[in-house]
């Protein structure tokens, strides 16, 4: 694990996500959720291809569930994935949706096949 961590640059990763964090959840649980992610994971493992579709990426990740959990680190139990919210009767699918077990919160994946775009980081789910 330790040579994986290396090979991918982990020590610059670490911590700097793009995130909405610190203004949806208080101090210090907002810092604390911000270090835990990374801007980038390495998905190499999948084996698909560069131009892949959202939902092929996310079928290729609930295959290798196991190995996803490794990359994103500790804490983190799967809870499902197309997961259904109804807010105010408009009907929104959560593409992965994970518990962190010591931050006490639910984290959500939406995936993007695409390049980031600042809009992405102020989308909320309810």
């Amino acid at each position: 694990m330790l040579v994986i961590q290396i090979k991918s640059n982990l020590i610059a990763r670490q911590g700097a996500a793009i995130t909405n964090f610190d203004c949806t959840i208080p101090k210090p649980t907002s810092e604390l959720a911000q270090d835990t992610f990374k801007p980038s994971y390495i998905f190499d493992f999948l084996k698909i291809g560069d131009e892949s579709l959202e939902r092929n990426i996310e079928d290729a990740l609930a295959e290798q569930i196991k190995k996803l959990l490794l990359e994103l680190g500790s804490g983190l139990a799967f809870v499902g994935r197309q997961v259904r919210l109804d807010v105010g009767g408009d009907e929104f699918y959560i593409d992965l949706l994970f518990f962190h077990i010591t931050l006490n919160r639910y984290v959500v994946i939406k995936l993007k096949a695409g390049n980031f775009k600042p809009e992405h980081a102020s989308q909320k789910v309810a």
